[in-house]
């Protein structure tokens, strides 16, 4: 999976899904700077893409101002939104078992920060279950074992 970075100006990132492909099916459907050993299968339109977690073939994006998106991977021609929840600009997300950890940014002349965690026993319909508050500005989230 390749996730552009922050470019300049509000342009729309992508979900970019990508597979091997074999090497008499390189196409110059691709860049030419491209790797042609991978092919592009299939995308998703997920805002200010900030960065993604997998877990089997489900995607979680932190789509910045857009939102937590949750990206239905089962079929890599089509990948499928199944859900997105704006609740503030979403930097980073980790997944760890049954649940989502975001990292939550709301700007309102000064920054406030939230750790916010979701169930993902639906992972289609990721339910929050706690936002804690977070002094400062909190871009990026890793877990260890019980730490976040």
């Amino acid at each position: 999976m390749l996730l552009p970075k922050r470019s300049a100006g509000r342009l729309a990132a992508l979900l970019l899904v990508l597979l091997p492909a074999s090497k008499s099916s390189a196409s110059n459907s691709c860049p030419s700077n491209w790797d042609t050993s991978m092919r592009w299968v299939g995308r998703v339109n997920t805002g200010w893409t900030q960065h993604a977690a997998l877990r089997g073939h489900w995607a979680w994006v932190a789509g910045g101002y857009e939102g937590l998106f949750t990206i239905d991977l089962s079929d890599p021609d089509r990948p499928v939104q199944r859900s997105r929840i704006a609740r503030y600009s979403s930097e980073d997300v980790a997944v760890r078992g049954d649940y989502a950890f975001v990292a939550q940014t709301r700007w309102t002349g000064t920054t406030n920060s939230y750790l916010d965690v979701f169930r993902l026993t639906n992972p289609a319909a990721p339910a929050l279950v706690a936002s804690i508050y977070v002094a400062g500005s909190v871009h990026r989230i890793a877990v260890n074992g019980d730490f976040v």
